[in-house]
């Protein structure tokens, strides 16, 4: 039995600091009420998802981008990290997609 397709949305339009950038996925992808918000307790909880089919969507990116260019960044860098995981094993069951100024760009 084929397990159904879990897609999380996260909205970045109205952070305004690194710690709403990490409520909004902590809320929005259903983390643990345990997380750290932070890009250590990010990459543990994407790795819990490993053997899922999930497709994560990250909306408004640029907002964060604007706001906090570094932790920014490492969101971004976690997300390409988790896509490629465990020895470069690129997984199809996850599909991940950044919109930045209503382009959006899939992490291949």
């Amino acid at each position: 039995m084929k397990k159904e397709k879990t897609t999380y949305i996260a909205d970045f339009k109205n952070v305004k600091t690194w710690e709403d950038m990490h409520n909004e996925m902590k809320s929005s992808m259903q983390f643990p009420s345990y997380y750290g918000c932070n890009l250590d307790a990010l990459w543990d909880c994407l790795t819990d998802l490993i053997t899922e089919d999930v497709t994560i969507r990250f909306l408004n990116f640029d907002v964060a981008e604007k706001m906090d260019p570094e932790e920014a960044n490492g969101i971004y860098c976690a997300l390409n990290d988790f896509k490629h995981c465990y020895n470069n094993a690129y997984y199809d069951t996850i599909k991940i997609f950044i919109e930045r100024n209503g382009v959006t760009q899939e992490i291949l």
